[in-house]
């Protein structure tokens, strides 16, 4: 299973770095994904009292997970301002939602 989940991740990014601005929507998925894992940590260790689904992942919160999704908004911001300057902002706030949801 793991040979077909790497083949066809990454055939799927050979595709995506083939389109138009290809290169700059993977360097903001990169961005969503670790600003949300090092925002839902941090956040989650100062302020997560919450457990999320402590019978899967006990160290999870809900607070962490908020935080996670907020980091990652600002972030896609941030390089979405830098990298694609007129793309639709409404557009990058959902597929930041699902990319950090998934």
């Amino acid at each position: 299973m793991g040979i077909i989940y790497v083949g066809i991740l990454g055939v799927h990014l050979i595709l995506l770095r083939a389109l138009p601005d290809g290169a700059s929507w993977i360097l903001i998925a990169t961005a969503i994904t670790a600003s949300s894992d090092s925002g839902a940590y941090f956040v989650g260790k100062r302020f997560g009292s919450k457990k999320l689904c402590p019978n899967i992942s006990p160290n999870k919160t809900v607070e962490g997970a908020i935080g996670g999704l907020v980091c990652a908004v600002v972030v896609s911001f941030i390089f979405a301002i830098t990298l694609l300057p007129s793309f639709s902002y409404w557009k990058l706030i959902a597929v930041t939602v699902v990319l950090t949801c998934f």
